[in-house]
């Protein structure tokens, strides 16, 4: 199986839902976002996929929360903004939008809140 993995960053506020302490109170974060994706086969030139079409999926994706107060984003209006729940709406945003392309889907995505701390979401494949 081959695997890419694609990293970018963007910077939002967010405030949890619940008993969290300080985290209840507005506050932001630098993101860092890791994306890998996996197949079994490669394409005529040789790649799982081109890196430059995997940053425009995630760029698209990643415009819509980048500076904002993610608590008020439509993903996250039922949804608490945590870093479990952005890494699960990120990983079902890129693939449904890499779902055309059979040979190729989203194996994993990690979101890093701290440098310390990050959570995962990953399924099984295809």
């Amino acid at each position: 199986m081959w695997k890419v993995v694609l990293r970018r960053s963007f910077s939002a506020a967010h405030q949890l839902r619940g008993n969290f302490g300080a985290c209840e109170r507005m506050h932001g974060h630098n993101w860092k976002v890791e994306v890998s994706l996996a197949g079994t086969a490669l394409n005529a030139h040789g790649l799982l996929m081109d890196f430059r079409d995997l940053d425009h999926h995630l760029a698209e994706v990643l415009s819509k929360w980048d500076h904002t107060v993610l608590n008020e984003l439509p993903d996250f209006q039922e949804r608490n903004p945590s870093c479990e729940n952005l890494t699960y709406v990120l990983f079902q945003d890129l693939k449904k939008r890499l779902a055309p392309l059979a040979s190729v889907w989203v194996s994993k995505v990690e979101i890093f809140e701290t440098d310390a701390c990050s959570t995962s979401y990953e399924e099984p494949a295809p």
